[in-house]
């Protein structure tokens, strides 16, 4: 669901974005119609093409659509790494990295297929490799050797984390109730000659609803009527 909600937030973001387009083109509005149920199916939207050939996807979890069973979230010795091998020849590298070579000459692991075909075997003999260094120690090893793989990190990690400080990702503001710290993550993109991201904390409910609806054109009086009724 939360992941539902995020994709739901970009989207809506994307359709203001185009309506606000689209005003300043033609000089008309539009009004926004989403639906969550319509973004969940968008969610679908690589695997759908699949069924036209009457393939239906199983349940995949962080598994790659190839099905490869390296490319997946396996456990280490403190947590866990997400292995995230595209093609064959970054494949053919894991074995290296986790020191058994020997599963490079073994048929069983030989191509995808196989491995799909051995899928217990592979994880098994992989899952032992992983176990004996740490989730930072495998990522910093597979960006060595040109394999893409990450570290799953805890929140508290992924707000101490450097590479993310260093595109300041990571932001405080203050809270406008109570004004403790709140942290926050800054927009993904940057842009050049440009600010990006919120330039104040987000408002506490109902603390900028008379300055909006005069912008629109409501009248005080109107506005102190309308609360009155409890419309706002």
């Amino acid at each position: 669901m939360r992941t539902f909600e995020s994709v739901r937030v970009i989207d809506f973001t994307q359709a203001i974005a185009g309506a606000l387009f689209k005003r300043e083109r033609t000089g008309e509005g539009a009004m926004i119609d989403l639906s969550m149920q319509d973004v969940g199916a968008g969610l679908t939207s690589p695997n759908m093409s699949q069924t036209a050939f009457g393939f239906e996807p199983a349940l995949m979890g962080s598994r790659s659509l190839s099905g490869n069973p390296v490319t997946d979230t396996h456990p280490t010795k403190d947590g866990v790494l997400f292995l995230m091998p595209a093609i064959e020849a970054q494949t053919g590298k894991v074995w290296g990295v986790i020191e058994r070579l020997e599963m490079g000459d073994d048929t069983r692991f030989a191509s995808l297929e196989a491995r799909i075909a051995n899928e217990a075997a592979c994880l098994a003999l992989s899952h032992e490799a992983l176990a004996e260094d740490s989730s930072a120690n495998w990522e910093r090893r597979f960006a060595a050797a040109g394999v893409p793989a990450g570290e799953e990190l805890r929140l508290p990690d992924v707000l101490d984390d450097a590479q993310l400080a260093h595109r300041g990702t990571t932001k405080e503001t203050t809270s406008p109730s109570d004004g403790r710290a709140l942290p926050y993550t800054n927009t993904p993109f940057k842009m050049t000659g440009e600010e990006t991201g919120m330039d104040c904390p987000p408002p506490i409910v109902g603390a900028v609803t008379n300055a909006v609806l005069v912008e629109i054109g409501y009248r005080d009086a109107d506005i102190e009527a309308y609360r009155a009724q409890g419309v706002v």
